[in-house]
């Protein structure tokens, strides 16, 4: 048995801790904009279907028992994704690099993207750079995190934020930093909350 809000706009899910599986036929909600699953630690999998076709945003976090791989969530089938907030609590050991070499993961039409808490994050892959119409980007809290791209960051990014990413802070040094070219292209870039450029 599936959903049936056709109508519905957002929709929030919060601290569902029983909840294994996104209900069924979530592909249907045609009009949902926004989702957001929250703090449901026993989720292990998307609904069959996929997810609502004309989503502009979503968010997950701390939904640490996802036995999917990312390839599998369908995120590069929304076409109309424009914000996109994936934060994870445990070590993530599957996701190492983000979001993947190829650039087929994400869709091209976001234009936000918060990366958050990934413990196990090492390095940003060049699939970024498939992010054409990418204005902001917000990294926070990957204390592995030590690569960009070395084919760079899309040419549209706006404003760039690193917080509590101690090795990348380090890397995107004004002085020495082998990054510091690449993020000096940049208008808005902001470390710790200070802006450097």
């Amino acid at each position: 048995m599936g959903l049936t809000t056709p109508n519905l706009i957002s929709l929030s899910i919060w601290k569902c801790e029983n909840l294994r599986s996104l209900p069924n036929h979530m592909d249907c909600l045609v009009s949902l904009q926004e989702l957001s699953v929250n703090h449901c630690y026993s989720l292990v999998s998307f609904s069959k279907g996929g997810l609502p076709p004309n989503l502009i945003e979503f968010e997950i976090r701390y939904c640490e028992n996802i036995t999917e791989s990312m390839s599998d969530w369908g995120l590069h089938t929304l076409i109309f994704l424009k914000r996109l907030v994936i934060e994870c609590t445990s070590p993530c050991t599957n996701m190492v690099s983000f979001p993947d070499d190829e650039g087929q993961l994400l869709p091209t039409s976001l234009t936000t993207l918060y990366i958050l808490t990934l413990k196990g994050l090492k390095s940003i892959s060049k699939g970024l750079k498939c992010l054409m119409s990418l204005e902001i980007l917000m990294i926070s809290d990957c204390p592995k995190l030590c690569f960009f791209p070395k084919e760079g960051l899309p040419g549209t990014l706006g404003s760039l934020h690193i917080e509590f990413c101690p090795l990348l802070k380090k890397q995107c040094s004004r002085k020495n930093g082998r990054y510091w070219p690449m993020i000096a292209l940049i208008p808005d870039v902001f470390i710790q909350g200070v802006r450097i450029q």
